[in-house]
């Protein structure tokens, strides 16, 4: 996400750290690029996407959306899952023998909605 633009190291002293360890050398524009909010979603030239494998997140969503959204209010309660705590993990399993399988596991905080 970091160098997609849609999101950003706290500070100049960490984004330094990585750069260090890819040895890249970046100038002060694109230094500030990366440590900086970024204006988030905007990776995306159009909705849908017309990108096959992105479209196929979004058709994702098209069909288990809401039933996604309905098993995590029966077992969490009326809430959301944060993107901002959150962490995702691509695995490939090559256990099925007709195909390999994409394995995506996502780890969100979840955040109750304050009642008022």
């Amino acid at each position: 996400a970091l160098f997609y633009g849609q999101a950003s190291f706290p500070d100049e002293k960490e984004c330094q750290k990585l750069l260090d360890i890819l040895h890249v050398n970046l100038s002060s524009a694109q230094m500030y690029e990366l440590t900086h909010p970024p204006f988030k979603g905007s990776i995306l030239p159009s909705l849908p996407p017309t990108d096959p494998l992105l479209y196929r997140f979004h058709e994702i969503l098209l069909q288990y959306g809401v039933p996604m959204k309905e098993v995590i209010h029966e077992k969490f309660g009326d809430g959301i899952m944060s993107a901002v705590d959150f962490t995702i993990k691509v695995d490939k399993d090559e256990t099925i023998k007709e195909a390999p399988r994409v394995n995506i596991n996502m780890s969100g905080k979840f955040l109750p909605y304050k009642r008022w």
